[in-house]
Formats: C-alpha cells, sequence, structure tokens
C-alpha cells in the first residue's frame, strides 16, 4: 500500500513539472552573446557605472561652485495696527505749531525684495583643491569600471 502511494506521489509530481520542464528550451550560447548577456544584466558593473555617473555629478557640482550666484527673494509682512506714537506738547503753541504731533507713523503693510549677486574671489584654494579632487575622482571611477567590465568579460571567457 505504501508503495502504491509513493508511485501517486511520483506520478502526481512529473505531471505537475512535465510542461515546465518541456517549455524551457535549451540552447547553447555562443562566447559573444554571453559577454553580451553578462553585460547586460550585471549588476556589479551598473553599480560601477553609476558611481562614474555620480563622481561626474560631483565635477559639475564643484565646477559650479566656482561661477557667481544670483538671488532674488522677496518678503510680505501684515502688522497689527497699533496707534501711532504721537508727542503732545506741555506748553501752548507759538503761532501755527501744533500741541500734538506723530514722531513715527504706522505702515502696516511691509515689503522686501532683495537681489544679491555673490562671487568668491578667494577661498584659500578651497575651490581649486576640491574641483581637482573630484576630476581625479571621476578619473579612478571610470578606471573602477573599466576594470569591472573587463574582470566580468574575462570571468565569463573563462567560464
Amino acid at each position: 500500500m505504501a508503495h502504491k502511494k509513493i508511485r501517486v506521489l511520483i506520478v502526481l509530481a512529473l505531471a505537475a513539472v512535465g510542461p515546465y520542464a518541456a517549455a524551457q528550451e535549451k540552447r547553447r550560447l555562443g562566447l559573444e552573446e554571453a559577454i553580451r548577456l553578462a553585460l547586460e544584466t550585471s549588476h556589479a558593473l551598473h553599480g560601477s557605472e553609476m558611481k562614474r555617473e555620480a563622481a561626474a555629478a560631483k565635477v559639475r557640482e564643484t565646477d559650479a561652485a566656482r561661477l557667481p550666484a544670483l538671488r532674488f527673494g522677496g518678503s510680505y509682512s501684515r502688522l497689527s495696527e497699533v496707534p501711532p506714537f504721537e508727542v503732545t506738547l506741555p506748553f501752548p503753541p507759538l503761532g501755527s505749531l501744533p500741541t500734538k504731533f506723530v514722531v513715527s507713523p504706522n505702515y502696516y503693510n511691509a515689503f522686501t525684495l532683495r537681489l544679491s549677486l555673490q562671487q568668491p574671489i578667494f577661498t584659500g584654494f578651497r575651490l581649486q583643491s576640491a574641483a581637482t579632487m573630484s576630476r581625479e575622482l571621476e578619473r579612478a571611477a571610470a578606471d573602477e569600471a573599466v576594470g569591472d567590465r573587463a574582470e566580468l568579460v574575462y570571468g565569463v571567457t573563462n567560464a
């Protein structure tokens, strides 16, 4: 009875796996096609390319830090309504002078606009050193990407 159950399980397993096994087509890859597939699907190679692109973006960022910066800003404030600061003279006026006058009038709406241009003149060679360093890092990342690509091609060829 136990042998009959095992046979039934084997037949069911083969029936379930059979269509999938038949659907998978075996084919031989040539060396060029294997290398092409490996280059297209390699996550490590994609990561080294992204490092190279990030280093190139850092070069553009350090070059942009040397350029002048133009900034424009504006603001509006509504101030609370308080009575204006007035002074009353303790003595009678002489001639046509008023007894009460306003020292500071109130302005309830305050507008501010600002336009500024900033250009670094001398930063202690910080910008120049940062640009040189980022260019060297870009070269190193490019060399690393070339090395990773060559290593992948060698690994596929060797396999």
